[in-house]
């Protein structure tokens, strides 16, 4: 890796599709070098991972919703998701991610939460290198 130092953390090494796509493989930047156990033959590059995962609410800001439970798609394109907390009124909240949907389900039922008020929904997602975006929604149920 030769970029600047401020971007290091960033590095990783990507598989290069046939279709000019990259891959994220993983790794870390150690020592001057990016390093990353790769298990197949391919074409490789470094690769920086600048860009936030993206959440995808699937319910408006100030909706009314009906069903005992509310999903978003979570996605990265490139390090993947590293972690992600849900917070309800400032509490956090046991949700569900199911990788292969990328679908993040929260149960409104097994929050606890008080029927007929608004309510302050907060998700936060991390990516493997350290990219944050945040999400927040208020809702009534």
């Amino acid at each position: 890796y030769s970029g600047p130092d401020s971007l290091a953390s960033k590095a990783l090494i990507a598989s290069c599709g046939a279709n000019g796509r990259l891959y994220g493989i993983g790794g870390r930047y150690e020592n001057g070098v990016v390093k990353a156990k790769i298990s197949t033959f391919g074409n490789y590059t470094i690769a920086l991972d600048q860009d936030a995962p993206e959440i995808i609410p699937n319910f408006k800001n100030g909706a009314v919703l009906r069903g005992n439970a509310v999903s978003f798609v979570i996605r990265d394109r490139l390090s993947g998701i590293g972690s992600y907390r849900v917070e309800i009124d400032g509490h956090w909240v046991l949700a569900r991610f199911d990788a292969k949907t990328a679908r993040l389900t929260v149960p409104l039922k097994e929050a606890k939460i008080k029927r007929g008020i608004t309510h302050k929904l907060q998700i936060t997602v991390v990516d493997n290198k350290g990219n944050q975006t945040v999400v927040k929604r208020n809702f009534k149920w």
